[in-house]
C-alpha cells in the first residue's frame, strides 16, 4: 500500500530528525497546555499545501489542542505566538495525562523482577525512589504510583507523581506514544522506558541513572545492576514494606574527640521526628545522627543532606528542639515526597500539614 501524500507529493511521515528538532524547539510537549502526548502540526502552510516538513513551520500539539486547530477554533495566529513561547519551556516541565493502572493489584515490574504489595520497591541512600501509596482520606482512592528518575550523571529528568508523569525540560528528549514514555538524555543512552496500560500493571522496561554514589541500570536480560559488582535477577517481593535497598544514608563518620562530643551533646539542639523520637543533633547549622556522624546541614532554614540535596525545612519549636518537615506532598520541582503511613494518619488530625522528611537523614 503506497504511503499517503499531499497534492505536492509530500509524504505524511515526518523524518525522525525533523521530529526531534520540533520536540527540542517546543519543549517536548504541547505548546498550549504542556501535554507530553503530542501530535505534529503544520502551522503555515498547512500540510495539504506544504512542499516540505520544515521544523520552523511546525509545532507540537496534543490531540485535544490539535482538534481545536483542525476544527478552526484555535487560530493559527495564536499557535504562531505559542510557538515563540511554548508552555513547557515557560514552566520548565512537560506533563502527561494521568495513568490508570490496575486498581486492585499493587504490582511493579522492573525488568524480570516484580514487586507485589510492596510499599517501596527501590530505596537508594535512604531515599525512596519507586513506591506506591493511597490517599487515606479517600476510601475510593486508587493506587498511586510514584517514582523519581535521573540520568546517568545524577540529574533529575522526571517523576511519576501520583500516576502522572512529569518530565523536566533540561535537555532530555521525551517521546510519549500510547501508554509508553521514553526518555533519552543523550544520543545512544535510553534513561527510561515506562509503560502503564489502563487496568494493567506498572512496567519499567529500561532505566539507566545515578543517584549519589550508586548507578542503576536495567540490563537487556532483565537484571537490575547497581554499580559494577551488584546484580539481581528475577527477584520477587510480596506483602512487605521494602523491596530493594541499595547504599546507606550519606554520612561523614564521627571523627571527633569524646570531649567535643560531650560539648556537642550539651550545647546542641535536638532533632526529633514528628512522632517525638529523638533522632539527632543540630550544632552550628550542621546536623549529626545519634552516633555523632555528620548527615546534613542547614542553610537559610532549609535542610540539605551531604549530597547537597534539599530535603525539607527546619521547624524550630524551642531553643532545644527542632524538626525537619515539609508542608506539601511534593518539592517545588514537583518531585513527590514519600510519606509514611503513620505520618499520613497523623496529618488527618493536624491543624497544619506536617510531612516528616527527617528519615532522609536518619533512616526510614
Amino acid at each position: 500500500m503506497s504511503e499517503r501524500v499531499n497534492k505536492h507529493g509530500l509524504p505524511r511521515h515526518i523524518p525522525l530528525d525533523v521530529q526531534a528538532q520540533i520536540r527540542k524547539d517546543d519543549g517536548y510537549g504541547c505548546i498550549k497546555c504542556g501535554n507530553i502526548f503530542i501530535q505534529y502540526e503544520h502551522i503555515d502552510p498547512l500540510y495539504c499545501d506544504a512542499t516540505e516538513h520544515n521544523s520552523e513551520n511546525m509545532t507540537l500539539l496534543c490531540s485535544g489542542c490539535h482538534s481545536e486547530s483542525t476544527g478552526k477554533r484555535l487560530p493559527k495566529r495564536l499557535i504562531q505566538n505559542l510557538k515563540k513561547d511554548p508552555y513547557c519551556k515557560r514552566v520548565g516541565f512537560a506533563k502527561g495525562n494521568k495513568f490508570y493502572p490496575n486498581p486492585d493489584q499493587m504490582l511493579i515490574e522492573i525488568g524480570n523482577s516484580t514487586f507485589s504489595n510492596t510499599d517501596i520497591a527501590i530505596t537508594i541512600h535512604g531515599k525512596p525512589i519507586i513506591w506506591v501509596t493511597k490517599d487515606d482520606s479517600d476510601p475510593y482512592s486508587p493506587l498511586l504510583y510514584n517514582a523519581i528518575f535521573m540520568d546517568s550523571n545524577g540529574n533529575k529528568i522526571g517523576f511519576l507523581n501520583k500516576n502522572q508523569f512529569i518530565g523536566l525540560v533540561n535537555g532530555c528528549d521525551f517521546q510519549a506514544i500510547s501508554s509508553r514514555i521514553e526518555v533519552r538524555s543523550q544520543k545512544g543512552e535510553i534513561n527510561l522506558v515506562l509503560d502503564i496500560k489502563g487496568d494493567s500493571i506498572v512496567k519499567i522496561k529500561r532505566i539507566f541513572f545515578k543517584y549519589g554514589m550508586v548507578g542503576i541500570k536495567l540490563n537487556t536480560d532483565g537484571s537490575i545492576q547497581a554499580g559494577d559488582n551488584f546484580r539481581v535477577s528475577g527477584i520477587h517481593t510480596e506483602n512487605c514494606f521494602g523491596g530493594l535497598s541499595i547504599g546507606g544514608i550519606p554520612r561523614h563518620p564521627n571523627r571527633l574527640t569524646m570531649l567535643y562530643n560531650s560539648i556537642l551533646f550539651s550545647k546542641s539542639q535536638r532533632v526529633f521526628d514528628i512522632f517525638e523520637k529523638h533522632s539527632g543533633f543540630m550544632f552550628k547549622n550542621e546536623i549529626f545522627d545519634l552516633e555523632f556522624g555528620l548527615v546534613g546541614f542547614v542553610k537559610n532554614h532549609e535542610v540539605y543532606n551531604l549530597f547537597e540535596e534539599y530535603i525539607g525545612n527546619l521547624l524550630i519549636v524551642n531553643e532545644s528542639q527542632v524538626y525537619v518537615v515539609m508542608d506539601k506532598e511534593e518539592y517545588p520541582n514537583q518531585e513527590p515526597i514519600w510519606i509514611s503511613s503513620r505520618n499520613k494518619r497523623q496529618i488527618l488530625f493536624q491543624s497544619a500539614k506536617l510531612i516528616d522528611t527527617s528519615y532522609r537523614l536518619f533512616g526510614l
